[in-house]
């Protein structure tokens, strides 16, 4: 699977030289998975290697809900899940619909508010489950007698846990098999596994939500540690992978929660995985954000105490600013420590945090405030410094498409000021889904630019088609002079030098040649890219003067200023100020996502579309008060798709519903489906396609749980 936003994860970065074949990137950045022919992409007659078959979705999707018939019988009849909403047999086969059909007809009229309440069990007696774990063993007596190998114990954990997701009536039954599946995925390795048999235990069972994340957390950290203390190095496969990934989450749900220790020890787990399993770009992600947590560990022992005096005394001056220069130095989250530092005894940040909490919006105060953190940034040092030239930054950034074109180019020269004394070779690097920068996955450094992806995600989180990349910086010829640029691209590109297009060929791919003046100083570049359908490639080279071939730019040449290394996915979403909890196609998790892929279209601009494999599914993970929650659920489809069923579950509930004509695939109404009730903690809500009508399921938009008053 692959997540929708923030950095999430789960495929492999394929990366490669078009000039010397395979190479080791600068900076142990990324290592080539795949060997081109040499040959430059440069030359006039190079042609784009033939986009390779899609590799096969893995042979395990982790099922939310049934997708077979269950091996051990159910203590007495399964009863429907949600009888108030009809179970209406899918209508023939007609015609593909177009996902840019009109709107049509008017949207359908909302779903009957139907409670669908559920009551978790009693964790059951020793005696009970004892009873119900010998049943297990006699209904998979051939999987576990192959269990002896870490691939015999995944693919029992994998069997148990499906098992599991069908109709058991019987506590002790389900208890029995999750923590069987849960029990045998750690022994193997399969963190996934593991961790989902665990959250089925927290939402089927009478576990307080402190129990139940310190039973995800043993489930993962076993998982990992397998993974560790195997004698050989796992292969970089998306089991391994994903690993990093959930341990990486866990890591920033401790920072959120202000256990900085536990933390930064998370999150060095998740580096050694992803060191044995030597995967350089992922190796460097992680490690950027292992070192800031450690960084936060150190930092914040050093200042226990008065965390413990701030909440003892909120108006304490001393509490105030160590705990404000804290979030806004150490964690860079200036948000939760300007109003800190406003209280604080140091009178000149004191100065500072009443100017950026009243954040003028004229251009002359915003420029008066980035000059003031300039000027603050000159006489510090380390951390502190970086995050004080950052504030300036931003606000000489803010200000400057405010200003009149003479004073721009001032403001301009010393933002550049603040940060040459900094950089660091090659160019930062934004992934985002949609074709037009629709939701940024990550950022990472990219040495050059130069790639080909032949029609393969460029990276962990991203899709295959339907994306768009940016990369910004300096670029430095090495003398002045008019330097050929050769611009390779499947599809649409564009470059900026010094705030200039140079290029610009959005709509298609090309080979663009072009001569431009380089002065031998350092000049800002701006290149975007977006990639449609099929074969996917970039690559930006130069002739110098003097010089008669042409040759990819290389990172000597190419310089970014440094930047905070943030989380490798999105944060969780939480609830707003009206409690509403927004559940969004950009940042799901994707399951077996086969075609279906993230659009950015007019009237509802981000969704889930070309969904067409029943097999594919989406989740969110998220945190929420206890309490019951309405659910509605925003999408687009047309007559011909209505009817595919589907399935929403969360904390134990299950709702199942009919997908029904909106109006068109633009067409996205809100459609009550019921309610739930949820207890306080870490929730997984999935939705799943139960079977389809034609071609595509729906174009999904979003999903908002409300708290009944």
């Amino acid at each position: 699977m692959y997540r929708l936003q923030g950095g999430g994860a789960r495929r492999r970065i394929c990366r490669f030289s078009w000039i010397a074949g395979v190479f080791l990137l600068a900076f142990g950045a990324v290592v080539p998975r795949i060997a081109l022919s040499a040959g430059s992409i440069f030359d006039d007659d190079w042609k784009a290697p033939p986009t390779p078959a899609r590799p096969p979705a893995p042979a395990y999707v982790p099922p939310p809900e049934p997708t077979a018939p269950a091996r051990l019988p159910p203590a007495k009849p399964a009863q429907p899940n949600n009888p108030a909403q009809p179970d209406n047999p899918a209508p023939p086969d007609s015609p593909a619909p177009s996902p840019d059909s009109p709107v049509v007809k008017p949207p359908a009229a909302p779903m009957p508010n139907a409670p669908v309440i559920r009551e978790r069990s009693k964790v059951p007696t020793d005696t009970a489950l004892a009873a119900a774990k010998k049943l297990v063993k006699e209904g998979f007596k051939s999987e576990y007698s192959r269990a002896t190998t870490p691939a015999g114990q995944i693919a029992l954990a994998r069997a148990l846990f499906n098992e599991a997701q069908q109709t058991h009536d019987d506590p002790a039954t389900l208890y029995a098999l999750l923590k069987e599946a849960r029990d045998m995925a750690t022994a193997g390795g399969d963190a996934e596994t593991a961790v989902e048999a665990a959250r089925g235990i927290r939402d089927a069972f009478l576990i307080n939500h402190v129990a139940a994340d310190q039973l995800e957390r043993d489930a993962l950290l076993s998982a990992v540690k397998t993974v560790l203390a195997a004698p050989t190095a796992p292969v970089a496969s998306p089991e391994s992978r994903q690993s990093v990934y959930l341990t990486m989450a866990m890591a920033e749900r401790d920072l959120n929660a202000g256990n900085y220790t536990l933390a930064a020890q998370t999150a060095g787990f998740a580096e050694q995985v992803a060191r044995k399993i030597d995967d350089p770009s992922l190796l460097d992600r992680v490690h950027g954000r292992s070192a800031l947590l450690s960084t936060a560990a150190v930092e914040h022992q050093k200042i226990k105490d008065q965390f413990t005096a701030l909440a003892a005394s909120p108006n304490n001056a001393a509490a105030n600013l160590a705990v404000g220069r804290f979030y806004t130095f150490v964690l860079d989250r200036p948000e939760q420590g300007m109003p800190l530092l406003a209280k604080g005894s140091d009178a000149a940040l004191k100065r500072l945090a009443e100017h950026e909490i009243a954040a003028s919006a004229t251009p002359a105060d915003q420029l008066a405030l980035a000059d003031a953190w300039a000027s603050a940034a000159r006489v510090n040092t380390g951390p502190t410094k970086e995050a004080m030239q950052r504030r300036a930054l931003y606000w000489y950034d803010t200000a400057a498409p405010l200003l009149p074109d003479s004073s721009r180019v001032a403001v301009k020269k010393k933002a550049f000021d603040l940060e040459a004394s900094s950089l660091k070779h090659g160019l930062v690097g934004e992934y985002f889904l949609g074709r037009n920068f629709g939701f940024k996955v990550f950022t990472r450094v990219d040495p050059r630019v130069e790639f080909n992806w032949r029609g393969l995600p460029p990276d962990d989180g991203m899709p295959a088609i339907e994306f768009s990349a940016r990369w910004t910086g300096w670029i430095k010829g090495s003398i002045p002079g008019e330097y050929k640029l050769i611009f390779v691209h499947d599809d649409g590109a564009r470059i900026s030098i010094d705030g200039q297009m140079v290029v610009d060929n959005w709509g298609s791919p090309g080979h663009d040649t072009l001569s431009v003046h380089l002065t031998g100083a350092l000049q800002e570049i701006k290149i975007e890219y977006a990639q449609f359908d099929g074969g996917s490639h970039i690559g930006l080279g130069w002739i110098p003067p003097r010089a008669n071939s042409p040759v990819a730019i290389s990172s000597d040449a190419l310089f970014h200023a440094p930047f905070v290394a943030g989380p490798l996915a999105a944060s969780r979403p939480v609830p707003d100020g009206d409690g509403k909890i927004l559940l969004l196609a950009g940042n799901c998790d994707l399951h077996n996502p086969d075609n279906a892929r993230f659009g950015q279209g007019n009237e509802h601009l981000n969704y889930l579309g070309w969904w067409e494999n029943v097999a594919t599914w989406l989740s969110w993970d998220f945190d929420a008060p206890e309490g019951e929650y309405d659910v509605d659920i925003e999408y687009a489809s047309d007559t011909d798709s209505a009817g595919s069923r589907y399935m929403l579950s969360v904390g134990g509930n299950r709702i199942t519903a009919t997908i029904a004509d909106t109006g068109g695939w633009l067409n996205y109404p809100p459609t009550r489906l019921g309610r739930v009730r949820l207890d306080a903690g870490g929730q997984t809500l999935r939705v799943k396609c139960m079977d389809k009508s034609n071609r595509y399921v729906m174009n999904f938009g979003r999903i908002i749980l409300t708290p009944v008053k």
